[in-house]
């Protein structure tokens, strides 16, 4: 697999955007970086619970990893906040 799920996608730009590492939220997920990483780059397509879980991570709803548009105005909130690292 070399395409990576836009749910995946976008959670990467949320993580980014929020300023956690790769390493940061594999040990909130309770799995590796390089799993991470794997997923994140395409190499591992992940279970509807894994992406749950990258979610929660996050202190993300369902619906925003769902709806595009959500995860966008999530970043602009973010950017206006002053949150973006």
């Amino acid at each position: 697999m070399n395409r990576v799920p836009q749910v995946v996608q976008d959670l990467s730009l949320i993580r980014r955007a929020k300023g956690i590492s790769q390493e940061e939220l594999a040990q909130r997920m309770g799995t590796s970086g390089a799993a991470i990483s794997c997923m994140e780059n395409g190499k591992h397509e992940p279970r509807v619970s894994t992406i749950d879980r990258y979610a929660q991570a996050l202190e993300v709803k369902v619906y925003l990893y769902v709806e595009t548009d959500e995860v966008a105005r999530a970043v602009r909130a973010l950017e206006e906040d002053g949150a973006l690292v």
